[in-house]
């Protein structure tokens, strides 16, 4: 089981990878990274949520405490599950449909025609959304 800050630790760290690889005009790994780092933001949401200290790692952890629909790296699944997603589509539609139309987990496998600015943007819409979701 991996805790909360820790999660929320990971989080901040692959958002400034994210920043880092931008400098080095590493588009695609930046807007891989960024999303990732939302993935987890939302997971440490719904320990949050749940009122749980801790989130699982493997599948038998999350069988064990029946949190198989944690289990997915689905942005959209992971908000929908969170106690913020409506504020998410109040206040912060905009960052909200910008990822939705930007990361997908398979993008990993993938190189895109992003700019810079492009990532740029993406990385302003995460940051805005992390400060809702932590």
């Amino acid at each position: 089981m991996i805790s909360i800050s820790e999660l929320e630790k990971i989080a901040n760290e692959r958002l400034a990878d994210a920043e880092w690889l931008i400098k080095g005009q590493r588009v695609d790994s930046a807007i891989y990274l960024c999303g990732y780092c939302l993935e987890i933001a939302f997971k440490a949401r719904l320990c949050k949520d749940a009122n749980r200290a801790d989130f699982p790692e493997t599948s038998p952890e999350f069988k064990l405490h029946n949190l198989k629909q944690w289990q997915t790296h689905s942005l959209t699944d992971l908000a929908k599950l969170c106690s913020i997603y409506g504020t998410i589509k109040k206040k912060h539609w905009q960052e909200w449909t910008l990822v939705q139309t930007t990361w997908a987990v398979e993008i990993r496998y993938k190189i895109s025609a992003k700019t810079k600015e492009e990532a740029n943007d993406f990385i302003n819409a995460i940051k805005v959304l992390l400060k809702v979701i932590l």
